[in-house]
Protein backbone atom coordinates (compact mmCIF):
# COMPACT_ATOMS: atom_id res chain seq x y z
CA UNK A 1 0.00 0.00 0.00
CA UNK A 2 1.51 3.39 -1.04
CA UNK A 3 -0.22 6.42 0.42
CA UNK A 4 -3.13 4.03 1.21
CA UNK A 5 -3.43 2.77 -2.33
CA UNK A 6 -2.64 -0.89 -3.16
CA UNK A 7 -0.01 -1.41 -5.76
CA UNK A 8 -0.37 -5.24 -5.68
CA UNK A 9 2.04 -7.82 -4.48
CA UNK A 10 5.15 -6.11 -5.77
CA UNK A 11 8.54 -6.90 -4.39
CA UNK A 12 9.95 -3.37 -4.85
CA UNK A 13 8.74 0.25 -5.15
CA UNK A 14 10.60 3.49 -5.89
CA UNK A 15 9.52 7.00 -4.87
CA UNK A 16 10.81 9.54 -7.42
CA UNK A 17 11.09 13.38 -7.26
CA UNK A 18 9.86 13.31 -3.68
CA UNK A 19 8.17 16.66 -2.76
CA UNK A 20 6.10 15.60 0.15
CA UNK A 21 5.50 13.03 2.85
CA UNK A 22 4.42 9.44 1.81
CA UNK A 23 3.49 6.15 3.36
CA UNK A 24 4.31 2.62 2.20
CA UNK A 25 3.00 -0.48 3.88
CA UNK A 26 3.76 -4.11 3.03
CA UNK A 27 1.66 -7.11 4.15
CA UNK A 28 2.46 -10.89 3.80
CA UNK A 29 0.61 -14.28 3.57
CA UNK A 30 2.01 -17.86 3.83
CA UNK A 31 2.52 -19.82 0.63
CA UNK A 32 0.09 -22.75 0.00
CA UNK A 33 0.21 -25.84 -2.19
CA UNK A 34 -2.35 -28.38 -3.41
CA UNK A 35 -2.28 -32.14 -3.11
CA UNK A 36 -4.69 -33.99 -5.46
CA UNK A 37 -5.96 -37.15 -3.71
CA UNK A 38 -7.97 -39.83 -5.63
CA UNK A 39 -9.10 -43.43 -5.02
CA UNK A 40 -10.23 -46.22 -7.39
CA UNK A 41 -13.09 -48.72 -6.92
CA UNK A 42 -12.99 -50.77 -3.76
CA UNK A 43 -12.04 -48.17 -1.17
CA UNK A 44 -11.50 -44.51 -0.18
CA UNK A 45 -8.72 -42.05 0.64
CA UNK A 46 -9.06 -39.36 3.29
CA UNK A 47 -8.92 -36.45 2.82
CA UNK A 48 -10.21 -36.78 -0.75
CA UNK A 49 -9.97 -34.33 -3.63
CA UNK A 50 -7.83 -31.15 -3.82
CA UNK A 51 -6.23 -30.61 -0.45
CA UNK A 52 -4.56 -27.21 0.29
CA UNK A 53 -1.46 -27.38 2.42
CA UNK A 54 0.57 -24.46 3.85
CA UNK A 55 4.22 -24.20 3.05
CA UNK A 56 6.35 -26.35 5.31
CA UNK A 57 3.44 -28.20 6.87
CA UNK A 58 2.82 -31.96 6.92
CA UNK A 59 -0.22 -33.70 5.42
CA UNK A 60 -1.26 -37.30 6.18
CA UNK A 61 -3.61 -39.38 4.04
CA UNK A 62 -5.43 -42.56 5.20
CA UNK A 63 -6.39 -45.26 2.70
CA UNK A 64 -9.33 -47.50 3.68
CA UNK A 65 -10.36 -50.51 1.53
CA UNK A 66 -14.00 -51.59 1.41
CA UNK A 67 -15.03 -54.93 2.96
CA UNK A 68 -13.54 -57.74 0.91
CA UNK A 69 -10.92 -55.51 -0.68
CA UNK A 70 -7.31 -54.69 0.04
CA UNK A 71 -4.96 -51.93 -1.05
CA UNK A 72 -3.39 -52.87 -4.37
CA UNK A 73 -0.98 -49.92 -4.67
CA UNK A 74 -0.39 -46.31 -3.67
CA UNK A 75 1.08 -43.91 -6.22
CA UNK A 76 2.69 -40.63 -5.01
CA UNK A 77 3.60 -38.14 -7.74
CA UNK A 78 3.30 -41.06 -10.21
CA UNK A 79 5.68 -43.34 -8.34
CA UNK A 80 4.54 -46.48 -6.41
CA UNK A 81 5.16 -46.50 -2.68
CA UNK A 82 3.59 -49.96 -2.19
CA UNK A 83 0.28 -51.13 -0.76
CA UNK A 84 0.35 -48.81 2.22
CA UNK A 85 -2.75 -47.75 4.13
CA UNK A 86 -1.27 -44.38 5.26
CA UNK A 87 1.05 -41.81 3.71
CA UNK A 88 2.41 -38.48 5.03
CA UNK A 89 3.78 -35.57 2.98
CA UNK A 90 6.34 -33.87 5.22
CA UNK A 91 7.31 -30.12 5.06
CA UNK A 92 5.36 -29.53 1.90
CA UNK A 93 7.07 -27.10 -0.50
CA UNK A 94 5.41 -28.06 -3.78
CA UNK A 95 2.21 -29.45 -5.26
CA UNK A 96 1.70 -33.25 -5.18
CA UNK A 97 -0.60 -36.07 -6.27
CA UNK A 98 -1.60 -39.27 -4.42
CA UNK A 99 -3.68 -42.08 -5.92
CA UNK A 100 -4.91 -45.28 -4.22
CA UNK A 101 -6.01 -48.46 -6.08
CA UNK A 102 -7.70 -51.56 -4.62
CA UNK A 103 -8.06 -55.29 -5.34
CA UNK A 104 -10.67 -57.75 -4.15
CA UNK A 105 -9.34 -60.06 -1.44
CA UNK A 106 -8.77 -63.72 -2.39
CA UNK A 107 -8.48 -66.87 -0.30
CA UNK A 108 -7.13 -70.35 -0.84
CA UNK A 109 -9.15 -73.56 -0.39
CA UNK A 110 -6.87 -76.59 -0.21
CA UNK A 111 -8.78 -79.58 -1.68
CA UNK A 112 -7.31 -83.11 -1.44
CA UNK A 113 -8.57 -86.68 -1.89
CA UNK A 114 -7.19 -89.96 -0.59
CA UNK A 115 -6.81 -93.24 -2.47
CA UNK A 116 -9.98 -94.55 -4.05
CA UNK A 117 -11.54 -91.42 -5.49
CA UNK A 118 -11.19 -87.78 -6.47
CA UNK A 119 -12.37 -84.28 -5.59
CA UNK A 120 -13.08 -81.57 -8.14
CA UNK A 121 -11.67 -78.99 -8.29
CA UNK A 122 -8.54 -80.18 -6.51
CA UNK A 123 -5.35 -78.59 -5.25
CA UNK A 124 -5.07 -74.96 -4.09
CA UNK A 125 -8.24 -73.31 -5.37
CA UNK A 126 -8.25 -69.47 -5.36
CA UNK A 127 -11.63 -67.84 -4.57
CA UNK A 128 -12.75 -64.23 -4.21
CA UNK A 129 -14.09 -62.63 -1.07
CA UNK A 130 -17.78 -63.25 -0.51
CA UNK A 131 -18.09 -65.79 -3.32
CA UNK A 132 -19.36 -69.41 -3.26
CA UNK A 133 -17.36 -72.47 -4.32
CA UNK A 134 -18.73 -76.02 -4.67
CA UNK A 135 -16.64 -79.21 -4.56
CA UNK A 136 -17.70 -82.61 -5.94
CA UNK A 137 -16.44 -85.86 -4.41
CA UNK A 138 -16.43 -88.97 -6.65
CA UNK A 139 -15.40 -92.47 -5.53
CA UNK A 140 -13.70 -94.83 -7.97
CA UNK A 141 -15.41 -98.02 -9.05
CA UNK A 142 -15.39 -100.43 -6.12
CA UNK A 143 -15.05 -97.65 -3.53
CA UNK A 144 -17.37 -95.49 -1.44
CA UNK A 145 -16.94 -92.12 0.26
CA UNK A 146 -15.78 -92.68 3.84
CA UNK A 147 -15.80 -89.06 5.09
CA UNK A 148 -15.32 -85.45 4.09
CA UNK A 149 -13.38 -83.16 6.45
CA UNK A 150 -13.89 -79.39 6.19
CA UNK A 151 -11.43 -77.26 8.15
CA UNK A 152 -10.60 -80.37 10.18
CA UNK A 153 -14.21 -81.21 11.08
CA UNK A 154 -16.24 -84.08 9.61
CA UNK A 155 -19.30 -83.26 7.51
CA UNK A 156 -19.99 -86.93 6.74
CA UNK A 157 -19.71 -88.94 3.48
CA UNK A 158 -21.25 -86.20 1.31
CA UNK A 159 -20.94 -86.14 -2.48
CA UNK A 160 -20.84 -82.31 -2.72
CA UNK A 161 -19.92 -79.47 -0.38
CA UNK A 162 -20.24 -75.70 -0.91
CA UNK A 163 -18.34 -72.90 0.83
CA UNK A 164 -20.62 -69.82 0.89
CA UNK A 165 -19.77 -66.13 1.48
CA UNK A 166 -16.08 -66.98 1.75
CA UNK A 167 -14.12 -64.63 4.03
CA UNK A 168 -11.03 -66.69 4.91
CA UNK A 169 -8.92 -69.70 3.92
CA UNK A 170 -10.33 -73.25 4.12
CA UNK A 171 -9.39 -76.91 3.69
CA UNK A 172 -11.47 -79.82 2.41
CA UNK A 173 -10.31 -83.43 2.40
CA UNK A 174 -12.13 -86.52 1.09
CA UNK A 175 -11.35 -90.10 2.14
CA UNK A 176 -12.64 -93.35 0.67
CA UNK A 177 -13.24 -96.96 1.69
CA UNK A 178 -12.96 -99.92 -0.61
CA UNK A 179 -16.30 -101.68 -0.96
CA UNK A 180 -16.13 -105.12 0.60
CA UNK A 181 -18.56 -107.94 -0.01
CA UNK A 182 -19.35 -111.41 1.29
CA UNK A 183 -19.61 -114.51 -0.88
CA UNK A 184 -21.57 -117.47 0.50
CA UNK A 185 -21.95 -120.96 -0.94
CA UNK A 186 -24.98 -123.23 -0.98
CA UNK A 187 -23.81 -126.69 -2.00
CA UNK A 188 -26.21 -129.51 -2.81
CA UNK A 189 -26.28 -132.92 -4.47
CA UNK A 190 -27.28 -132.35 -8.11
CA UNK A 191 -29.48 -135.45 -8.14
CA UNK A 192 -31.22 -135.38 -4.77
CA UNK A 193 -31.02 -131.71 -3.80
CA UNK A 194 -29.63 -132.76 -0.41
CA UNK A 195 -27.48 -130.13 1.27
CA UNK A 196 -23.74 -130.90 1.43
CA UNK A 197 -22.25 -129.32 4.55
CA UNK A 198 -18.71 -130.67 4.56
CA UNK A 199 -17.36 -129.85 1.09
CA UNK A 200 -13.93 -128.27 0.82
CA UNK A 201 -13.41 -125.07 -1.19
CA UNK A 202 -10.32 -123.59 -2.79
CA UNK A 203 -11.20 -119.88 -3.06
CA UNK A 204 -8.88 -117.47 -4.85
CA UNK A 205 -6.02 -119.93 -4.56
CA UNK A 206 -6.44 -120.74 -0.85
CA UNK A 207 -7.65 -124.16 0.31
CA UNK A 208 -10.02 -123.86 3.29
CA UNK A 209 -11.16 -126.38 5.87
CA UNK A 210 -14.22 -128.51 5.04
CA UNK A 211 -17.48 -126.72 5.74
CA UNK A 212 -16.10 -123.18 5.31
CA UNK A 213 -18.73 -121.67 2.99
CA UNK A 214 -18.58 -117.94 3.76
CA UNK A 215 -15.82 -115.61 2.52
CA UNK A 216 -15.87 -112.04 3.79
CA UNK A 217 -14.20 -108.69 3.13
CA UNK A 218 -13.80 -109.24 -0.60
CA UNK A 219 -13.15 -106.35 -2.94
CA UNK A 220 -15.03 -106.23 -6.23
CA UNK A 221 -13.42 -108.54 -8.76
CA UNK A 222 -13.27 -112.07 -10.11
CA UNK A 223 -12.32 -114.96 -7.83
CA UNK A 224 -11.67 -118.51 -9.12
CA UNK A 225 -12.92 -121.30 -6.91
CA UNK A 226 -13.12 -125.09 -6.85
CA UNK A 227 -15.45 -127.17 -4.68
CA UNK A 228 -14.29 -130.65 -3.60
CA UNK A 229 -16.20 -133.44 -1.90
CA UNK A 230 -15.38 -137.12 -1.76
CA UNK A 231 -17.75 -139.00 -4.01
CA UNK A 232 -18.40 -136.00 -6.28
CA UNK A 233 -16.83 -134.50 -9.37
CA UNK A 234 -14.91 -131.32 -8.40
CA UNK A 235 -16.68 -128.16 -9.53
CA UNK A 236 -14.73 -125.08 -10.57
CA UNK A 237 -15.95 -121.69 -11.71
CA UNK A 238 -15.35 -117.95 -11.40
CA UNK A 239 -17.14 -115.74 -8.86
CA UNK A 240 -17.66 -112.25 -10.30
CA UNK A 241 -18.18 -110.18 -7.15
CA UNK A 242 -19.90 -106.80 -7.43
CA UNK A 243 -22.34 -107.17 -4.53
CA UNK A 244 -23.28 -109.52 -1.69
CA UNK A 245 -23.34 -112.88 -3.48
CA UNK A 246 -24.65 -116.37 -2.81
CA UNK A 247 -23.29 -119.05 -5.14
CA UNK A 248 -25.38 -122.17 -5.62
CA UNK A 249 -23.29 -125.22 -6.49
CA UNK A 250 -24.88 -128.50 -7.50
CA UNK A 251 -22.32 -131.27 -7.28
CA UNK A 252 -22.50 -134.29 -9.56
CA UNK A 253 -21.71 -137.70 -8.03
CA UNK A 254 -18.51 -139.11 -9.52
CA UNK A 255 -20.22 -142.35 -10.55
CA UNK A 256 -21.89 -140.38 -13.33
CA UNK A 257 -20.27 -139.54 -16.67
CA UNK A 258 -18.14 -136.40 -16.47
CA UNK A 259 -19.84 -133.64 -18.51
CA UNK A 260 -17.74 -132.26 -21.35
CA UNK A 261 -16.97 -128.54 -21.19
CA UNK A 262 -15.19 -126.77 -24.02
CA UNK A 263 -13.40 -123.68 -22.65
CA UNK A 264 -12.50 -120.96 -25.15
CA UNK A 265 -9.80 -118.49 -24.00
CA UNK A 266 -9.39 -120.11 -20.59
CA UNK A 267 -5.58 -119.93 -20.48
CA UNK A 268 -4.79 -117.37 -23.16
CA UNK A 269 -6.46 -114.74 -25.32
CA UNK A 270 -8.24 -115.99 -28.45
CA UNK A 271 -9.00 -113.87 -31.53
CA UNK A 272 -11.32 -114.90 -34.37
CA UNK A 273 -10.88 -113.02 -37.67
CA UNK A 274 -12.67 -115.28 -40.18
CA UNK A 275 -15.23 -118.09 -40.05
CA UNK A 276 -15.11 -120.49 -37.12
CA UNK A 277 -17.37 -123.12 -35.59
CA UNK A 278 -16.95 -124.87 -32.23
CA UNK A 279 -18.95 -127.92 -31.16
CA UNK A 280 -19.33 -129.64 -27.80
CA UNK A 281 -21.46 -132.59 -26.75
CA UNK A 282 -21.63 -130.86 -23.36
CA UNK A 283 -21.23 -127.10 -22.79
CA UNK A 284 -19.15 -124.24 -24.19
CA UNK A 285 -17.79 -121.55 -21.89
CA UNK A 286 -16.35 -118.42 -23.53
CA UNK A 287 -13.75 -116.27 -21.65
CA UNK A 288 -14.27 -115.56 -17.94
CA UNK A 289 -10.79 -116.53 -16.75
CA UNK A 290 -8.94 -113.21 -17.06
CA UNK A 291 -8.35 -113.72 -20.81
CA UNK A 292 -10.36 -112.10 -23.61
CA UNK A 293 -12.17 -113.87 -26.41
CA UNK A 294 -12.31 -111.37 -29.31
CA UNK A 295 -14.46 -111.72 -32.43
CA UNK A 296 -13.09 -109.20 -34.91
CA UNK A 297 -15.04 -107.33 -37.67
CA UNK A 298 -15.92 -109.60 -40.60
CA UNK A 299 -15.55 -112.58 -38.27
CA UNK A 300 -18.38 -115.12 -38.17
CA UNK A 301 -18.54 -117.51 -35.23
CA UNK A 302 -20.87 -120.43 -34.59
CA UNK A 303 -21.09 -122.04 -31.16
CA UNK A 304 -22.95 -125.36 -31.00
CA UNK A 305 -23.44 -127.31 -27.78
CA UNK A 306 -25.82 -129.98 -26.54
CA UNK A 307 -26.05 -128.59 -22.99
CA UNK A 308 -25.23 -124.89 -22.39
CA UNK A 309 -23.38 -121.96 -23.94
CA UNK A 310 -22.03 -119.35 -21.48
CA UNK A 311 -20.62 -115.97 -22.52
CA UNK A 312 -18.57 -114.82 -19.55
CA UNK A 313 -16.80 -111.50 -18.83
CA UNK A 314 -14.08 -110.97 -21.42
CA UNK A 315 -16.24 -111.94 -24.40
CA UNK A 316 -15.83 -109.09 -26.91
CA UNK A 317 -17.74 -108.92 -30.19
CA UNK A 318 -16.50 -106.03 -32.35
CA UNK A 319 -18.95 -104.16 -34.61
CA UNK A 320 -19.35 -105.88 -37.97
CA UNK A 321 -18.87 -109.39 -36.55
CA UNK A 322 -21.52 -112.13 -36.37
CA UNK A 323 -21.97 -114.77 -33.69
CA UNK A 324 -24.50 -117.63 -33.79
CA UNK A 325 -25.23 -119.82 -30.76
CA UNK A 326 -27.18 -123.08 -31.07
CA UNK A 327 -28.25 -125.77 -28.61
CA UNK A 328 -27.95 -128.93 -30.70
CA UNK A 329 -29.97 -132.09 -30.61
CA UNK A 330 -28.11 -134.94 -28.98
CA UNK A 331 -25.94 -136.81 -31.44
CA UNK A 332 -26.28 -134.22 -34.22
CA UNK A 333 -23.12 -132.28 -35.03
CA UNK A 334 -23.92 -128.98 -36.72
CA UNK A 335 -20.42 -127.86 -37.64
CA UNK A 336 -19.61 -129.15 -41.13
CA UNK A 337 -15.91 -128.84 -40.41
CA UNK A 338 -15.68 -128.29 -36.64
CA UNK A 339 -12.59 -126.55 -35.34
CA UNK A 340 -10.62 -127.62 -32.31
CA UNK A 341 -8.55 -125.54 -29.96
CA UNK A 342 -5.24 -126.15 -28.23
CA UNK A 343 -5.22 -128.68 -25.43
CA UNK A 344 -4.88 -125.98 -22.74
CA UNK A 345 -8.20 -124.48 -23.88
CA UNK A 346 -10.07 -127.79 -23.46
CA UNK A 347 -10.99 -128.50 -19.88
CA UNK A 348 -11.23 -131.20 -18.92
CA UNK A 349 -9.66 -132.84 -21.99
CA UNK A 350 -10.06 -136.56 -22.22
CA UNK A 351 -6.36 -137.33 -22.69
CA UNK A 352 -5.57 -135.38 -19.48
CA UNK A 353 -8.31 -136.81 -17.26
CA UNK A 354 -7.26 -139.00 -14.38
CA UNK A 355 -9.17 -142.24 -14.82
CA UNK A 356 -8.63 -143.54 -11.32
CA UNK A 357 -7.86 -141.71 -8.07
CA UNK A 358 -7.37 -144.88 -6.00
CA UNK A 359 -4.42 -147.25 -5.65
CA UNK A 360 -4.93 -150.21 -7.98
CA UNK A 361 -5.67 -153.58 -6.44
CA UNK A 362 -2.58 -155.18 -7.98
CA UNK A 363 -0.25 -153.03 -5.89
CA UNK A 364 2.02 -155.21 -3.75
CA UNK A 365 1.70 -155.23 0.00
CA UNK A 366 3.26 -152.12 1.45
CA UNK A 367 3.42 -148.79 -0.26
CA UNK A 368 5.33 -148.65 -3.51
CA UNK A 369 6.46 -145.08 -2.80
CA UNK A 370 5.92 -142.11 -0.53
CA UNK A 371 6.03 -138.31 -0.92
CA UNK A 372 7.28 -135.83 1.66
CA UNK A 373 7.04 -133.27 3.12
CA UNK A 374 3.27 -133.53 2.93
CA UNK A 375 1.84 -130.87 3.04
CA UNK A 376 4.49 -129.06 0.98
CA UNK A 377 5.04 -125.42 0.07
CA UNK A 378 6.38 -126.40 -3.35
CA UNK A 379 9.32 -128.82 -3.55
CA UNK A 380 8.83 -132.40 -2.39
CA UNK A 381 10.66 -135.73 -2.50
CA UNK A 382 9.29 -138.88 -4.16
CA UNK A 383 10.95 -141.88 -2.54
CA UNK A 384 10.63 -145.34 -4.13
CA UNK A 385 10.72 -148.58 -2.20
CA UNK A 386 12.91 -151.23 -3.83
CA UNK A 387 14.09 -149.19 -6.79
CA UNK A 388 15.77 -151.26 -9.53
CA UNK A 389 18.74 -149.96 -11.49
CA UNK A 390 18.26 -149.69 -15.24
CA UNK A 391 14.48 -149.48 -15.05
CA UNK A 392 12.33 -146.43 -15.76
CA UNK A 393 9.21 -145.12 -14.07
CA UNK A 394 6.41 -142.92 -15.36
CA UNK A 395 5.24 -140.13 -13.02
CA UNK A 396 1.99 -138.18 -13.37
CA UNK A 397 0.56 -135.43 -11.15
CA UNK A 398 -3.16 -134.57 -11.27
CA UNK A 399 -5.18 -131.75 -9.75
CA UNK A 400 -8.36 -132.41 -7.75
CA UNK A 401 -10.28 -131.54 -10.90
CA UNK A 402 -8.65 -134.51 -12.60
CA UNK A 403 -6.35 -132.45 -14.82
CA UNK A 404 -2.87 -133.82 -15.50
CA UNK A 405 -0.49 -130.97 -14.66
CA UNK A 406 2.79 -132.90 -14.87
CA UNK A 407 4.11 -136.05 -16.53
CA UNK A 408 7.62 -137.40 -17.01
CA UNK A 409 9.51 -140.62 -17.66
CA UNK A 410 12.45 -140.87 -15.25
CA UNK A 411 15.09 -143.43 -14.33
CA UNK A 412 14.06 -145.65 -11.44
CA UNK A 413 16.08 -144.63 -8.39
CA UNK A 414 15.51 -144.20 -4.68
CA UNK A 415 14.61 -140.50 -4.69
CA UNK A 416 13.41 -137.80 -7.07
CA UNK A 417 13.03 -134.11 -6.17
CA UNK A 418 9.89 -132.64 -7.78
CA UNK A 419 8.14 -129.28 -7.47
CA UNK A 420 4.64 -127.77 -7.43
CA UNK A 421 5.89 -124.21 -6.89
CA UNK A 422 4.28 -122.99 -10.10
CA UNK A 423 0.84 -124.40 -9.24
CA UNK A 424 -2.05 -123.12 -7.10
CA UNK A 425 -2.43 -124.38 -3.51
CA UNK A 426 -4.76 -127.37 -3.28
CA UNK A 427 -4.93 -131.15 -3.29
CA UNK A 428 -2.97 -133.08 -5.92
CA UNK A 429 -2.51 -136.78 -6.70
CA UNK A 430 0.91 -138.22 -7.52
CA UNK A 431 0.75 -141.38 -9.63
CA UNK A 432 3.76 -143.65 -10.23
CA UNK A 433 3.69 -146.40 -12.85
CA UNK A 434 6.41 -149.04 -12.82
CA UNK A 435 5.86 -151.83 -15.28
CA UNK A 436 2.40 -153.24 -14.57
CA UNK A 437 2.20 -151.71 -11.11
CA UNK A 438 0.55 -148.38 -10.31
CA UNK A 439 0.43 -146.39 -7.08
CA UNK A 440 -1.19 -143.09 -6.14
CA UNK A 441 -0.50 -140.75 -3.22
CA UNK A 442 -2.45 -137.67 -2.13
CA UNK A 443 -0.28 -134.51 -1.80
CA UNK A 444 -1.33 -131.16 -0.36
CA UNK A 445 0.26 -128.02 -1.85
CA UNK A 446 0.03 -125.17 0.69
Amino acid sequence: MVDGVSLGAVESYTFTNVTGSHTIQASFSILTYTISATAGNGGTISPLGTVVVNHGENQTFTITPDTGYGVADLMVDGVSVGASETYTFSEVTANHTIQASFIIRTYTISATAGNGGSISPSGNVIVGHGTTRTFTITPNSGYEIADVMVDGLSVGPVETFSFSNITHHHTIQASFNILLYTVSFQITDANTGTSIDDAQITFDGVLYEPGVYVFENLAAGSYPYTVYREGYIPYDNLANVTEETTLIVQMVPDDQPLPEILYLAKNQQMTITGEACYFSTGSIWVAGYHHDFILQPEGELSLVAEEKIRLLPGTKIVGGAWMHAHIAEEGVEYCADPLTVQVEDLYPSKENLMADREINGDEPEGKRFRVYPNPTKGDFTLELNGAKTGKTIFIEIYSMAGIRVFSAELPEKDKHILSLKDYQPGIYFVRVITGSQTGTERLIRQ
